[in-house]
């Protein structure tokens, strides 16, 4: 078997993102468009005009069509989360030598020719680590973060999205618990794209289980912030 050439896979994937912040910005693009998707397809699922046009040309189970055009919601937005944490953990590993040093302790193997490929082509360590650590699920993602930035990386995540929860909560809904319809949802998003994509079968009949962009983006800002302070924090300990 052919061994796989990991820095051309690194340069083919930055010629089309580019750099940190823009590969963010076509993330946080995909998100809006997974946004509108689903506001299309909640408005059209029963829409009598989109269900005579169907009728139309033959297709009487207008809903079905709809619901397998949903099904790939949860792909683009499992796409948008490996994708974002990819960038993240580059960012977060060079972004200091603490992040580097703990980025070790992670099951990711260097070898000699690899380390002069990386500078050869001025690539970083931390774009060669991202481009390999697990990301498959939620769990895949809290350890590696947490292995990187040594803190509890989805129990902090918990507390920055309770300081930017702005909603008024008619019920008092307790902070953690909102947090673990938070996660549950992730998960699930990520059970559902795995069906989707790898099975025949799929259980669920209604389109609104299938729409999760808001969990994902609120998600995001929550990670955005935690890492933007944790590395903050770490440069300021650094200069003392």
């Amino acid at each position: 078997m052919e061994k796989r050439d990991r820095v051309s896979e690194i340069l083919r994937k930055k010629d089309v993102s580019g750099d940190y912040g823009n590969s963010l910005e076509q993330i946080y693009s995909r998100l809006d468009s997974l946004g509108d998707l689903e506001v299309a397809f909640l408005t059209l699922k029963d829409h009598d005009g989109v269900n005579n046009l169907l009728e139309k040309e033959g297709i009487w189970d207008s809903y079905s069509i709809m619901l397998e055009g949903a099904k790939y919601v949860p792909v683009g937005l499992v796409a948008c989360l490996e994708s974002y944490f990819r960038v993240q953990v580059a960012r977060v590993i060079d972004s200091h030598e603490f992040y580097k040093n703990r980025a070790s302790k992670l099951q990711v193997k260097l070898d000699l020719q690899t380390a002069i490929d990386l500078e050869v082509n001025k690539l970083t360590i931390g774009e060669f680590i991202s481009h390999l650590v697990k990301l498959n699920n939620i769990d895949d993602i809290n350890k590696t973060m947490t292995t990187i930035m040594e803190d509890d990386f989805l129990k902090n995540v918990g507390i920055w999205r309770e300081k930017l929860d702005y909603q008024v909560d008619m019920f008092n809904t307790p902070p953690n618990e909102k947090f673990g319809y938070m996660l549950a949802s992730l998960k699930r998003i990520f059970e559902q794209r795995n069906l989707i994509c790898h099975e025949s079968y799929f259980d669920s009949e209604i389109i609104e289980q299938l729409m999760n962009t808001k969990d994902v983006v609120e998600f995001i800002r929550a990670v955005n912030s935690f890492i933007d302070s944790h590395i903050a924090s770490t440069n300021k300990l650094a200069e003392l």
